[in-house]
């Protein structure tokens, strides 16, 4: 036989034996087979999916053996009863459970060649293949023993080992004696019918019928044994052959216990069985035990016990109730059952620092106690010390704060994770804890509230150095306040050094917006004309109303008041092309054309009142002619039903003519009770000149929008295709 690959568990093999693990059922091994088909070169994953097999031949499958959770198996394939060749390339195992009666391929172990059957002759065996398989089980599955009509062993294994002991010698067919034989000469493992014929050296008394069976090598080197059987006197007889003198011994008549027991006295006693015995023994030596321990002389025993027959013994002549162990935990005393108190947990008058006649029992410190104006506490109301560094009031438990240290005694910092102190209390936390919103030495104080089968929890760090700091979170720890969900920590401004909606507000550096610094009074230019204020012009000017002379008082006169006007002089009713600027002071005056070229690329606010969008309110825009962009900066409050893909946010019709993109993203602050607890994030679409949703906020409405540039990007923006007022 050729040789074979590993063998693979089919997938249908891989659930039955699951089930029978599982103790949900038992399997029955029920056939191997020589199967057609080539899988030389499958991968087992290949094969874990083969359900059924081409079969050539099949044989019951033997449970030789189960040694601990492996099960070996066997099978026996002969041409015996094969008329043409055949080959084939795998064996498959087949098995089914009890419950699920269907028989599955289990397992398939593919060869590694192609093997040839060959027909047999005159239907003899002259091939045997004998495959064997280790399937491995848990030790508590029940294996379906499938008996093998060809016994234990096959039929092939034996007939191969009868074989060779006949080739060599040891053993040989036996035969039917005659008078002509000799017993002498019967060395060899055999066996011999004696049929009629009485052969030589045969026991006395041997009848013609009867059976000689030899144990032997193929010399008398190592001894011989005979055992003949006589089948007319029912009667055997041994002997041997001893290689030391070269002698047999004689025959010995083998004694069964039956016939034994037919000749002997019935009052024998016998080892290892109840024997009553009635008269006086007596012993050189005294009996022992099964442990080796002498028995006393009951001369010899200064205590005598004697057992009354009334669950009391007898000691020296005196009555003794005994304790009987019920093997159970408790005894048995005057016949009833009892649990013996621990010793660990009594008091021992040792332990008493008074005698027991000088204790008071309850009913006297009862009675104490009614005149003494003295209530005890009530077990369910007081405070109970968990032994865990927990205290549990109320049937909660907490932890008690630590930090109020005496006068004198320095309190150590604790290097606790930050994020694992859920219980309330107050915590003195070293810089170095992590997740230390401040990474400096803080005081932590959690506060606590049950609310509807939740907790609720706000933390509070405090800073503790020289720029002391604030910050709070919310946090929803679970049901046993050691892990939880929580909410970035806020750090709390001081307002000392914020701006107020009211007042002055002193700034050390210049604020900006979206990082572009603001423009401040005194950064002006000194000669900048400002209304309602006397101004000195000393350049070219015109004006609507005649200016006044600063010395007189007087009022300029105009062109007409003016002979002979020059021809070069601006006519203030009428447009005039100043080709060489106009200046005021030196500095050159913007032209409305400069003014509204500056306005059309800054940031402006856009009021989206009465647009289809669903936010009506105000938001700023750049545009940015050059690419075709239009900025945008969102901080809205909108309806809770804004959550849809598609949905109409923003509508930009008084600006643009049309929309072909945009770019950015619409966080939304996912609404619940009105509080926000996450934040979900959406692409930016566009459907003609609006902003729409790029996708759901996972079904739930939003009570605020903000926007969020692109990676890379500053602003969210759009690509218009006109402007509306270009």
């Amino acid at each position: 036989m050729q040789k074979f690959d590993d063998t693979v568990i089919t997938d249908n093999g891989l659930n039955l034996l699951t089930s029978v693990n599982g103790g949900d059922d038992k399997i029955k091994y029920t056939k191997a087979v020589l199967a057609s088909d080539d899988l030389t070169q499958a991968a087992a994953t290949t094969i874990q999916k083969i359900t059924t097999l081409s079969v050539k031949m099949s044989s019951p499958i033997s449970i030789n053996s189960r040694i601990n959770d492996t099960i070996n198996l066997s099978a026996s394939f002969t041409n015996a009863a094969i008329t043409e060749d055949f080959d084939f390339y795998c064996i498959g195992w087949y098995a089914k459970g009890i419950k699920d009666s269907t028989e599955y391929l289990i397992a398939v172990s593919p060869s590694t060649v192609k093997q040839t059957m060959p027909a047999g002759s005159n239907n003899a065996a002259t091939a045997a293949i004998s495959p064997k398989y280790a399937m491995t089980l848990s030790r508590s599955a029940e294996v379906v023993v499938n008996t093998n009509p060809a016994g234990s062993v096959t039929k092939e294994y034996v007939d191969n080992q009868v074989n060779a002991l006949i080739a060599e010698g040891i053993i040989n067919n036996g035969s039917i004696v005659s008078t002509t034989d000799d017993c002498n000469k019967m060395i060899t493992t055999s066996y011999h019918l004696v049929k009629g014929n009485l052969p030589l050296n045969a026991p006395d008394g041997f009848s013609t019928n009867g059976q000689i069976i030899v144990y032997g090598n193929k010399d008398t080197t190592d001894g011989v044994t005979q055992l003949a059987y006589d089948d007319i006197n029912g009667t055997g007889h041994v002997r041997s052959y001893n290689p030391t003198n070269n002698k047999w011994a004689e025959w010995d008549l083998v004694i069964t216990k039956s016939q034994l027991n037919a000749v002997l006295p019935t009052d024998i006693a016998r080892t290892g069985e109840n024997n009553d015995f009635k008269g006086k023994n007596t012993f050189e030596t005294d009996p022992v035990d099964k442990n080796g321990d002498a028995y006393g002389l009951a001369k010899d025993i200064a205590t005598k016990v004697t057992d009354n027959g009334d669950n009391s013994i007898e000691i020296n002549k005196q009555a003794v109730t005994p304790v009987r162990d019920n093997k159970n935990g408790s005894i048995n005393f005057n016949g009833k059952h009892m649990t013996p108190a621990d010793d660990s947990k009594v008091v021992h008058t040792a332990d008493m620092r008074k005698p027991a006649n000088d204790v008071a029992g309850i009913d006297e410190v009862n009675a104490k106690q009614d005149k003494i104006g003295y209530t005890p506490a009530d077990d369910s109301k007081v405070v109970h010390d968990n032994h865990d560094g927990t205290i549990q009031v109320n049937g909660d438990s907490f932890t008690p704060a630590v930090l109020d240290s005496a006068i004198g005694i320095n309190a150590q910092p604790i290097t606790t994770d930050v994020d694992t102190l859920f219980k309330p209390g107050l915590y003195y936390v070293s810089a170095s804890a992590p997740n230390n919103p401040f990474k400096k030495t803080i005081i932590l104080e959690n506060k606590i509230q049950y609310n509807w089968s939740t907790y609720e929890e706000i933390q509070i760090s405090y800073a503790l150095n020289t720029e002391s700091g604030i910050a709070v979170r919310y946090v929803r720890p679970n049901g046993n306040l050691i892990g939880g969900d929580m909410l970035p920590w806020v750090f709390l401004s001081d307002d000392s050094k914020v701006a107020h909606l009211s007042g002055a507000n002193d700034f050390d550096t210049v604020p900006t917006v979206n990082n572009n610094p603001l423009l401040l009074a005194s950064s002006l230019p000194s000669d900048l004309v400002r209304t309602g204020q006397d101004q000195e012009f000393t350049g070219k000017n015109t004006f609507d109303t005649a200016p006044i002379d600063k010395a007189t008082g007087n009022p300029y006169i105009t062109k007409d008041g003016v002979p002979a006007v020059p021809s070069t002089l601006a006519d203030t009713t009428k447009p005039a092309n100043f080709t060489a600027g106009l200046q005021s002071g030196g500095v050159s005056v913007a032209t409305s054309d400069d003014l509204k070229s500056v306005e059309a690329s800054a940031w402006r606010e856009l009021d989206l009142s009465g647009t289809s969008g669903i936010y009506q309110g105000k938001i700023l825009i750049k545009i940015d002619k050059a690419n075709k962009y239009v900025y945008f900066i969102v901080n809205a409050q909108i309806p809770l039903s804004a959550h849809s893909s598609g949905t109409k946010i923003i509508d930009l019709s008084s600006v643009v003519t049309g929309l072909s993109s945009a770019h950015g993203y619409l966080q939304g602050w996912i609404a619940g009770l009105e509080n926000p607890f996450e934040i979900k994030g959406s692409t930016i679409s566009t459907s003609g000149t609006c902003l729409t949703l790029g996708n759901d906020y996972s079904g739930e409405g939003v009570s605020r929008i903000a926007t969020e540039a692109d990676p890379g990007k500053q602003y969210c923006y759009v690509i218009y295709d006109s402007l509306v007022n270009n």
